[in-house]
């Protein structure tokens, strides 16, 4: 074999070999980047999962509190009134004992009040469009502000857990307005169709976009770190309006 013959043997050698490495680089790359991609997946999931745990977890909290005002609380108060209804018949002026039974009564209604808030049972019996049209009502009944809700009577049956996450998020939303927005007006709208959607409208002073974020970068609120959590576990998302005069917040989830 000549000598050129062999420079050119030796640089297709040396081409191939560059080539090689070349592949090996690019292919070791891909892996790598492969395996972030599996981490960081496997990670997201983990967070979901404890996520899932710690919200399971505070959800039986609540049931478990709900029951003993309902059962104990509630019942101890409610014998306590019969007690003091009978009591009346045998003492003449009993303009005292009237008035106990009146705060007796008061107090008897806001453990109902505050067990259904705790765990919500229009929700559980009749679904997600049936407790949002009561918290409408509550909040129209308060006096404070006119309340407009507009959404199906009953509306189809969710996923439970769904329902579950979109009503504590939707409470959530609610009392942070009634602690700050001081509305006037409020417009409540529910639909179902490919996505859920709850929008809370309202004439006060609203949380923005950055405000919303803002106070969750700095860990601000647990109610906002609760609406963030639930709604990384049903991937659902929340979306703020844009109007000049009024305040809106989407909560939506695809099905």
């Amino acid at each position: 074999m000549s000598a050129s013959s062999l420079v050119v043997v030796g640089i297709l050698a040396m081409t191939i070999m560059a080539m090689g490495v070349v592949l090996f680089v690019l292919m070791y790359q891909k892996r790598v980047g492969q395996h972030k991609e599996e981490m960081l997946e496997f990670e997201r999931r983990r967070q979901i999962e404890l996520l899932k745990a710690s919200i399971a977890s505070e959800e039986e909290e609540r049931s478990r509190i709900a029951s003993e005002l309902h059962d104990d609380v509630g019942a101890t108060l409610a014998i306590s009134k019969i007690y003091l209804s009978k009591l009346r018949e045998t003492v003449s002026d009993n303009a005292h004992l009237n008035s106990g039974i009146e705060l007796l009564e008061d107090s008897l209604n806001k453990v109902r009040d505050i067990s259904q808030k705790i765990q919500p049972s229009n929700l559980f019996a009749a679904g997600l469009a049936s407790a949002l049209r009561s918290t409408a009502d509550k909040l129209r009944n308060s006096g404070e502000m006119k309340v407009t809700f507009t959404g199906p009577e009953l509306g189809e049956r969710e996923d439970m857990n769904v329902e579950l996450h979109l009503f504590r998020v939707f409470q959530e939303l609610v009392t942070n307005m009634v602690k700050y927005a001081k509305a006037s007006e409020v417009w409540i709208n529910f639909s179902q169709g490919k996505t859920i959607e709850i929008r809370l409208k309202h004439n006060g002073h609203g949380l923005s976009k950055e405000l919303y974020k803002k106070k969750l970068a700095e860990f601000q609120g647990n109610g906002l770190k609760n609406i963030d959590k639930r709604l990384k576990i049903i991937h659902g998302k929340l979306s703020f309006g844009t109007e000049s005069e009024h305040s809106e917040i989407i909560i939506s989830v695809d099905k």
